[in-house]
């Protein structure tokens, strides 16, 4: 991945897809590529916004399934928001799913992020 790094993004999602469903540790591999994965959000393209929402999605099941509920719900609003943006109801719905079985552990700026995410979908 790190010769291509057009193949960077899908690779992640399927390494954290694989991760959450084998239940591996990738966290030194996340940390490898944190600098670029910061940049993934930048894309426009309705093929990267897919990957990303991959991305996202297992990343929040990752650190829900990590204990780390906040890191969860953090990238769950995330998914959510692509899921929007990509006008995707299937995963919206999955997001929503997994957004209310983490509600326990939302902050206040969580619950912000995700009322004002909901909203947009009435406007």
């Amino acid at each position: 991945m790190q010769d291509n790094p057009e193949e960077l993004l899908p690779g992640l999602g399927n390494i954290l897809q694989a991760a959450v469903q084998y239940g591996l540790d990738v966290d030194d591999l996340l940390h490898t590529f944190a600098e670029q994965s910061a940049g993934f959000g930048d894309y426009e393209d309705a093929g990267n916004i897919s990957h990303y929402f991959s991305y996202c999605y297992h990343l929040a099941l990752y650190h829900e399934r990590a204990g780390r509920l906040s890191e969860a719900l953090d990238w769950t609003i995330q998914s959510l928001m692509l899921a929007h943006q990509s006008r995707h109801d299937g995963n919206f719905k999955r997001c929503l799913a997994l957004f209310e079985s983490l509600r326990e552990g939302v902050t206040e700026e969580q619950a912000r992020r995700y009322h004002k995410a909901v909203a947009e979908c009435l406007g």
